[in-house]
C-alpha cells in the first residue's frame, strides 16, 4: 500500500513540475535548443580560404569589419567539430591621399611613392659643377590639407642643400616654404595648406639618392579593420563566427603564441554568410527576442506595457517601493516590508478583505469568550454544590 501511495505522490509532483514549466516556444513556433551554443549566437560566419599548409602554421583572417558588442570570433575546426584558440584584434588603418611624382617633363617617377625603401632614384651632380637644381610636382587626383613634406634618403646620402614648395591653388600658385636650409632631420612642415598639386625645388651639392617623397596628410581617411589569427592544421578545414549578439564562452584549449609576425600568412577576406544556426538572444526565455522585448531579464510574453514607458510591467515599479511588479504583493501601494499578516498573497497595505475566518466573522471571538465564561462558572459552581466528607477523629 505504501509503495502504490509513494509512486501515486511521485506521478503528482512530476506532473505538477511539468505544468509550472511548460515547453518553451521561440516566437510561439518552434522550441529554443539548449544545447546549440556557441554556435547558435554567432548572426554570420566565414569558411576560411585553405592556405595548403604541410605543417601547423599560424594564419591571420583579415575580416568585415566586425560590429558586435563583445567583439568576439570564435574559430571552429569543421573536421575535428571542435573550437580552437584564436585571437582577434581591430586596427584603425589609415587611408591618405596618394601623391604621384612628376618630373618637369611631365614623366612619372614611380621609384619616389612605390612604399618602398629599397629603391632609390638618382639626382646626380654634373662634372665640373658646384651643385644642382631639380625641382618635382607631387599630383594627386583629389585635393588635401597637408602640414609637412617627408623626405627619405638612402644611406650615405648628404640632404639636401635648401627647398622651397608652392602649391597650386584654387586662386593660383602660391608659395608655401620659401628657399629654406634643408633640416638635418625629421619632416619639412610649413602651415597646413589644400590643394591637389605642390612644386617642390631641391639645391644640392651631392649627388642625390632619394628612395621615397611624400606629403604628410592632416586627417586621412581611417577605417577599423579586424582580422583573426590561429593555429591552422594540415588537413583541416575552418569556419569562423562572427558578431554574437550576446556574451558568449568558446570552450578552447591551451593557446600556442599567436602574438608574434614571424611566419605568418595572411589570408584574404571572403565574403561573410548568414549563419544558419543562429538564435537571437532570448534572456529570459518568453519567446521574445531580446532585441525587442521590453523586458529582457523578466518573462513576459505578453509584452504588456500599460503606461507606454517602453518597459514592460513585469520589470516595471510602479509604487517606486524597490519592488518589480511581479514580485511585489502591493504593486500600487507602497510597502518595502512586504507585510501580509494572513498569508493570502496580498499585502496588507492593500488588502481590502482579509481572508482569515475571524476577520471576516468580527462576532466569533466574542462568542468564544463568551462561551470560555460559562465554563469558568459552570465547573465553580460545581466545585460549591460537592458535598464535603466528615472527618472521623477516633481514627
Amino acid at each position: 500500500m505504501k509503495i502504490v501511495l509513494l509512486g501515486a505522490y511521485l506521478l503528482m509532483s512530476a506532473t505538477m513540475v511539468s505544468a509550472q514549466t511548460p515547453p518553451l516556444e521561440y516566437g510561439g513556433t518552434s522550441p529554443v535548443p539548449l544545447d546549440c551554443e556557441p554556435q547558435c549566437a554567432f548572426r554570420s560566419y566565414i569558411d576560411a580560404a585553405d592556405p595548403e599548409v604541410l605543417v601547423p602554421t599560424v594564419v591571420e583572417q583579415s575580416l568585415p569589419l566586425v560590429e558586435d558588442t563583445f567583439s568576439v570570433v570564435a574559430v571552429f575546426d569543421t573536421i575535428l567539430e571542435q573550437f580552437v584558440p584564436s585571437r582577434f584584434t581591430t586596427t584603425e588603418q589609415q587611408y591618405p591621399v596618394q601623391f604621384e611624382v612628376f618630373a618637369v617633363d611631365g614623366s612619372t617617377i614611380p621609384l619616389l611613392y612605390d612604399g618602398s625603401l629599397e629603391n632609390a632614384y638618382n639626382f646626380p651632380l654634373a662634372p665640373g659643377s658646384e651643385g644642382g637644381r631639380v625641382t618635382l610636382r607631387l599630383r594627386s587626383a583629389e585635393t588635401a590639407a597637408v602640414s609637412a613634406l617627408v623626405l627619405s634618403l638612402a644611406e650615405n646620402v648628404t640632404s639636401p642643400r635648401t627647398i622651397a614648395i608652392n602649391a597650386l591653388t584654387t586662386a593660383g600658385e602660391e608659395v608655401v616654404l620659401a628657399p629654406s636650409i634643408f633640416p638635418d632631420r625629421g619632416a619639412i612642415r610649413f602651415p597646413e595648406t589644400t590643394a591637389q598639386e605642390f612644386i617642390v625645388t631641391f639645391t644640392y651639392t651631392q649627388p642625390l639618392r632619394v628612395t621615397e617623397l611624400g606629403l604628410h596628410e592632416k586627417d586621412p581617411t581611417s577605417e577599423a579593420r579586424s582580422s583573426v589569427r590561429f593555429l591552422w592544421q594540415p588537413g583541416s578545414q575552418y569556419r569562423i563566427y562572427l558578431a554574437p549578439d550576446r556574451s558568449v564562452s568558446v570552450p578552447v584549449g591551451e593557446s600556442p603564441n599567436l602574438a608574434g609576425d614571424r611566419n605568418v600568412r595572411v589570408l584574404n577576406a571572403d565574403n561573410y554568410e548568414p549563419n544558419t544556426l543562429y538564435i537571437p538572444a532570448d534572456t529570459d526565455r518568453d519567446g521574445v527576442p531580446d532585441s525587442t522585448d521590453n523586458c529582457v531579464a523578466e518573462m513576459n510574453s505578453d509584452q504588456v506595457d500599460i503606461d507606454w514607458n517602453g518597459q514592460g510591467d513585469a520589470c516595471d515599479d510602479f509604487d517606486r517601493d524597490g519592488q518589480l511588479n511581479t514580485t511585489d504583493n502591493c504593486p500600487n501601494d507602497t510597502n518595502r516590508d512586504q507585510r501580509d499578516e494572513d498569508g493570502d498573497g496580498v499585502g496588507d497595505v492593500c488588502d481590502a478583505v482579509e481572508s482569515r475566518f475571524t476577520e471576516q466573522n468580527a462576532w466569533i471571538p466574542w462568542v468564544g469568550m463568551g462561551f470560555a465564561g460559562l465554563v469558568l462558572v459552570g465547573l465553580f459552581a460545581l466545585t460549591l454544590r460537592r458535598p464535603v466528607l466528615a472527618v472521623d477523629e477516633s481514627e
